[in-house]
């Protein structure tokens, strides 16, 4: 008995060493989630997680954009030149001027401008084979990535949410894709708002909802509509309503291409971002900045898509075959939930609703790419 009362003191003392060394330059980053502190409340760890931000923008050039999606706005503070290059590719298409009450405001700086350490709060959770760590109560919703040791937070009640990373080289290229999806997931988690895994083309009368896993054909189906009368709201998400009306809302503008599709559109390789890329590793095509006349903010949701590649499809045919709901939540509600952890029980009812109020149809997908955007728009025409 003596013996467990001595290592529960010298537990304590090691974790009252990791908070009164919080914010110490050079600290290296916690191995062992659990030995940190375990008796800080949520609401303390968020207020010292601020104020790290605070103490840091003393000194650094301040970077504030405002963005509107939907009917939320949400703003960025941003310390650094870093981050902001990899916040603007993605997002400038909705960049508004700045607001006097965002919905939401993003505090991004890393570690490097400061040298701080920030540990993890211990109080998160994960599952098992998961390498991101979670805790989340009505107040706070709290992050921890292992793999960039990157910490997330929001804090509902002040409508404000963090984003520290220790190191901004170790963020991979195609987090520029889709950036900040985990924190605009969780705080639209209680609306009717829903960030989904998937491609949208139309018009401002009404659009289609284009899903698939990975390699299904999302991407090459939605950029052989760029060269067609058809606008473009997204290609790896978009924000998606199933209430009052359906609708799509983009939110980003890089559409992302594998090999192959870059052999089928080898006119936008020299457009990519990550030009020094690995041989599996999607090309990152700012749509902004080379197409952006052909982007569409917003639409209503008229049917979804669920791309099949088949190159051995005849020359000139491209045939929609009528499909069940379950069918497109069955690939859209796996592959949503794998993207955006934290909501998963939320976003399967919305996505049902969702596709259970538009007609739904598989689109087999051949090598003759020229044929789709006719196709789409003669089925929106006759929606």
């Amino acid at each position: 008995m003596k013996k467990a009362a001595v290592s529960a003191i010298i537990a304590v003392i090691a974790n009252v060493e990791v908070i009164t060394n919080w914010g110490a330059g050079g600290k290296p980053a916690p191995t062992n989630i659990d030995r940190l502190p375990f008796f800080m409340t949520a609401r303390t760890y968020v207020e010292r997680l601020f104020a790290s931000f605070d103490r840091t923008a003393q000194t650094r050039r301040i970077l504030t954009h405002d963005y509107h999606v939907a009917d939320r706005r949400f703003r960025t503070v941003i310390l650094g030149e870093a981050l902001q290059r990899y916040l603007e590719p993605a997002l400038a298409h909705i960049e508004i001027p700045l607001a006097e009450t965002p919905d939401l405001t993003i505090s991004l700086w890393d570690g490097s401008l400061t040298g701080e350490h920030i540990p993890p709060y211990e109080r998160m959770t994960s599952t098992e084979g998961d390498p991101t760590y979670r805790y989340r109560d009505a107040a706070y919703h709290i992050e921890y990535h292992t793999a960039f040791n990157l910490t997330l937070c929001i804090d509902f009640p002040n409508r404000r949410a963090a984003f520290f990373l220790p190191n901004p080289v170790v963020l991979p290229s195609w987090a520029q894709a889709f950036p900040l999806r985990t924190i605009l997931n969780s705080w639209l988690r209680e609306t009717p708002f829903q960030l989904t895994n998937a491609a949208a083309v139309g018009f401002p009368e009404g659009g289609v909802l284009i899903v698939g896993v990975a390699g299904a054909g999302k991407s090459v189906t939605a950029l052989a509509c760029l060269e067609s009368p058809l606008q473009f709201a997204g290609d790896s998400f978009v924000l998606t309503a199933a209430e009052p009306t359906p609708m799509i809302y983009s939110l980003y503008s890089i559409a992302m291409l594998d090999a192959d599709g870059l052999t089928r559109f080898p006119r936008y390789a020299p457009h990519a971002l990550n030009k020094k890329r690995a041989a599996d590793e999607e090309a990152l095509i700012p749509l902004a900045e080379i197409a952006s006349e052909k982007l569409i903010r917003e639409m209503p949701l008229r049917a979804v898509l669920m791309p099949r590649l088949n190159t051995g499809a005849a020359a000139g045919t491209a045939p929609l075959i009528p499909a069940m709901p379950t069918a497109a939540l069955a690939v859209l509600a796996p592959s949503t939930a794998a993207q955006v952890r934290g909501a998963e029980r939320e976003g399967f009812a919305k996505l049902a609703t969702l596709v259970k109020s538009v007609p739904c149809y598989i689109l087999e997908v051949g090598s003759d790419l020229t044929i789709i955007p006719p196709l789409i728009i003669d089925l929106l025409l006759g929606l």
